[in-house]
């Protein structure tokens, strides 16, 4: 069974070909979370696109110009995909605390009427779960998810225009497409930290008295955690030097 899959089992009585009586475990079926899935993808990435960026600036020093065209392209491809699955994570652990929440009727009606985002109901869902979330925090949360959103939309779904290219923030006087600079090693570092920030305020922060998402998060926890914390510490030689959670 993988991370985050559990599966439910029953027991029979029944009689082998020798007429002894034997007791058998019977596997009845399973269920299976992929958020964890999908956000160990999205570290993996995320290191990719550490390497390629720290080999950008290798390349950078030794005035390499075809190297530093080559990592380009890996860390751009590697923050695509450490983005999209951080998002992809990010939406399955929605599918599964939005079962444990409840929301006013009046409340979804108006997001229907109103044609809102998926990243409106995420936040929403994050925030309601959560307990003793700072007002200032909630907002930062709120257009974090906002912005992982839409960085993930731009990268499945980009429109098929013409850009303006950017000069790059660690190239002398290069100009590259812009996106190359929107999925980037620093881009992404920053969209995967606020998803996993999101995840853990719910999960070490459960609504106390929602008892079912308690329960829940004691578990998840540990799928979380095994995750996350070999990169989010307060240690500054941690792989991806990332800031400590909330």
């Amino acid at each position: 069974m993988p991370v985050g899959g559990s599966a439910s089992l029953s027991a029979s009585r029944v009689t082998d070909q020798d007429g002894v009586l034997r007791l058998q475990i019977n596997v009845d079926g399973g269920l299976v979370q992929t958020w964890p899935n999908w956000l160990a993808i999205a570290f993996d990435r995320l290191q990719e696109a550490n390497g390629a960026w720290q080999r950008l600036k290798a390349a950078t020093a030794s005035g390499v110009g075809e190297a530093e065209a080559s990592v380009l392209i890996e860390e751009y491809q590697a923050g695509l995909q450490a983005i999209s699955s951080a998002v992809f994570s990010l939406d399955a652990f929605y599918g599964v605390i939005s079962r444990m929440i409840t929301v006013p009727e009046a409340e979804i009606a108006g997001r229907k009427r109103r044609n809102d985002g998926r990243a409106v109901w995420v936040a929403d869902a994050i925030i309601r779960a959560s307990a003793r979330m700072p007002n200032d925090v909630r907002k930062t949360v709120a257009k974090s998810i906002h912005r992982a959103y839409r960085a993930r939309d731009l990268a499945v779904h980009p429109p098929h225009i013409q850009e303006p290219f950017a000069l790059h923030p660690h190239l002398h006087n290069t100009r590259v497409p812009k996106r190359w600079i929107d999925y980037n090693f620093e881009a992404s570092m920053e969209i995967v930290r606020w998803v996993a920030e999101a995840m853990i305020w719910v999960i070490d922060h459960p609504q106390p008295r929602n008892r079912i998402l308690t329960t829940w998060a004691v578990t998840a926890s540990w799928m979380l955690h095994r995750i996350v914390d070999p990169f989010m510490n307060a240690d500054p030689s941690s792989p991806l030097a990332l800031r400590g959670p909330t």
